[in-house]
């Protein structure tokens, strides 16, 4: 392949380095090709005073800035929406977090409460062996006189 037919392609990298400038990186590729377009018709007058503003000139013009609103306009309602599912992300893990700390706090207190049941358990059991001891002393008194009597018959 000949060295000269890479020309047009180097031709077009270096108006792409003048073109895009720090501050134009950014650039869509509609936007990239409109401004080569205008670069090469520029180029075809000699200067930007001696191109002719023609009817289709502005007509097309009007065209781009027209898609070019639309274009920003959509990109705009894009990031709007993107930002309402971010919002609305942010506040379904909120309501998760506060619905699982609430079964957690649900939680804790069913396992106090059933400590303080068991805690009441053990106090009441300890209380029924103590009145069933005390219980025992007087029925074996009150037993033994009728056992002796039993036992002589």
């Amino acid at each position: 392949m000949p060295a000269h037919g890479n020309a047009d392609v180097e031709r077009s990298l270096s108006i792409n380095k003048k073109i895009l400038t720090p501050e134009k990186t950014c650039l869509s590729e509609e936007s990239l090709n409109g401004l080569k377009m205008s670069r090469d018709v520029v180029s075809m007058f000699g200067k930007v005073a001696d191109v002719p503003v023609t009817k289709e000139l502005l007509s097309s013009v009007r065209k781009a800035h027209k898609k070019y609103t639309e274009r920003k306009e959509a990109e705009k309602m894009g990031t709007l929406m993107k930002e309402r599912r971010i919002e609305e992300d942010k506040l379904n893990r909120q309501k998760e977090k506060e619905s699982h700390e609430k079964e957690l706090a649900k939680k804790r207190k069913i396992r106090e409460e059933e400590k303080d049941l068991k805690t009441k358990e053990r106090i009441y059991m300890k209380t029924c062996r103590e009145q069933m001891r005390s219980l025992k002393k007087p029925m074996k008194d009150w037993l033994q006189p009728l056992r002796q009597r039993t036992s002589r018959n």
